[in-house]
């Protein structure tokens, strides 16, 4: 992974560049030799990382929106899905389309859990998404969605072993300790269990999304498609 960063701050700076190395990645200086563009504004022509506190309305070419100013395990995280990313040019999107296609071809099962944190603070995401790590097995593979979401693909489990993951994960989000704050913010999901009757992934995460609205407004903790 061959990074060109071009940003001001440089506290933000240093900890992009340290997690570029950290992740089998380069920080390259000149655009023409990098395959990742990091910046303020999407580079015309290269695939771009913006750092910004807004999403543009324009995101052609954009492969993500991190914040500026955080820590190194922030941007650490961020540029794992990176390299990910470079290494097979694969969406979260795609990705659930190849693992929607195997289990319909092979008749594996699969599950996918969308998990929300009710807040709007990105480190509880994080602090989440850092315990959902620590209990996947090798073959599950946890991504972030957005600033609040993350998505587990559990490869090999049916509904009732999703359900035994995401209520696990919940139990621990109790114990987590976060500053100025005495408990942890609430969390629902939405989980599913691929079928024939799900086309691709627009649809999954479609219902998935829907799920999820509708679990918070009954005040439920985890919902099934």
């Amino acid at each position: 992974m061959r990074v060109y960063v071009d940003i001001v701050d440089e506290k933000t700076k240093a900890n992009i560049f340290h997690a570029i190395g950290m992740c089998c990645g380069v920080a390259v200086a000149d655009e023409k030799d990098a395959d990742l563009y990091v910046g303020e504004k999407a580079h015309p022509f290269l695939d771009s990382v913006i750092v910004n506190s807004h999403i543009p309305d324009d995101l052609d070419q954009v492969v993500d929106v991190i914040l500026p100013g955080q820590e190194l395990d922030y941007y650490l995280m961020k540029f794992k899905l990176m390299y990910c990313y470079v290494l097979t040019r694969c969406s979260i999107e795609t990705f659930l389309d190849e693992e929607i296609y195997k289990s319909q071809r092979y008749n594996i099962p699969l599950s996918i859990a969308m998990v929300k944190v009710c807040s709007d603070e990105e480190f509880t995401t994080r602090a989440l998404y850092n315990n959902a790590k620590k209990q996947a097995r090798t073959s599950d593979r946890i991504v972030l969605y957005d600033k609040n979401t993350l998505i587990a693909i559990l490869p090999y489990a049916g509904l009732d072993g999703a359900k035994v993951f995401v209520g696990r994960l919940i139990r621990r989000a109790k114990r987590i300790k976060l500053p100025k704050t005495s408990h942890f913010p609430d969390v629902i999901a939405s989980i599913c269990q691929i079928t024939n009757e799900i086309t691709d992934a627009s649809d999954l995460l479609l219902r998935l999304e829907e799920t999820a609205k509708d679990a918070v407004l009954a005040g439920q903790r985890i919902v099934t498609i």
